[in-house]
């Protein structure tokens, strides 16, 4: 089963005042977060998946619980963002504006979690088990990014979430920004699938995977070299 998170990252607050020497950009940057595990034969077993891009690794641990329901539960580890990239869409900014820039960091951080979508590994969009539990949560330098729980996977597809990153969170990415590497992530997840539908899913002909579209409000700064 894949679980697929794909991150938008806007930049907001355009804006360039020549007598300031500081500037404001927007943009916006995509990556992929997939939590991944093989639905594929008995509910049991361990392994280990890469993502498509090579960023991450899904630890997945399959086990048969409640007489029948299939727990599975997934530990994963890899780049939340290239902040190379957001370097560089504040880099072009500084330079449409005619600026040498001095350096940048992210100020401000919203986070809304949304359209997410069941889909086979085709890319079409499959009925959904019946899912009595599921949770997720990501974080970064062993703070917390975002938490998802509830019952039912209709219900996890439809909600929409939307956090603020936390200090710690906004620094650790802020020194990412500075270096220019990536921003690494821890995340956990355990979905649980009804009974009825272990079967139906252990015979597909291919892992499923659970997309989410998480849109990031980012307001960025920049400073501007005098000389």
């Amino acid at each position: 089963m894949r679980i697929h998170f794909l991150m938008t990252l806007t930049l907001a607050a355009v804006g360039f005042v020549a007598c300031n020497p500081s500037f404001d950009a927007n943009t916006s940057v995509d990556t992929a977060v997939e939590f991944t595990a093989d639905l594929s034969g008995a509910c049991t077993g361990s392994g280990t998946l890469m993502s498509a891009d090579g960023k991450s690794v899904t630890n997945y641990t399959k086990e048969t619980i409640n007489g029948g329901d299939c727990s599975i539960v997934m530990d994963w580890h890899g780049e939340l963002v290239d902040t190379a990239g957001i370097h560089q869409k504040i880099q072009e900014k500084a330079d449409e504006n005619g600026v040498k820039l001095n350096d940048a960091s992210m100020v401000q951080v919203s986070v809304t979690i949304n359209n997410a979508i069941l889909q086979d590994h085709a890319g079409s969009s499959i009925t959904p088990p019946h899912v009595p539990s599921f949770e997720a949560h990501v974080d970064v330098a062993s703070n917390n990014v975002f938490d998802m729980s509830g019952q039912g996977l209709t219900a996890l597809l439809a909600q929409p979430l939307t956090v603020e990153l936390a200090p710690p969170v906004l620094a650790a990415a802020n020194d990412a920004l500075k270096n220019m590497t990536p921003l690494e992530a821890t995340g956990h997840g355990t979905l649980v699938v009804a009974a009825a539908d272990v079967r139906r899913l252990a015979e597909s002909a291919a892992p499923a995977k659970i997309a989410f579209q998480i849109h990031f409000d980012i307001k960025a700064h920049g400073s501007v070299k005098l000389f």
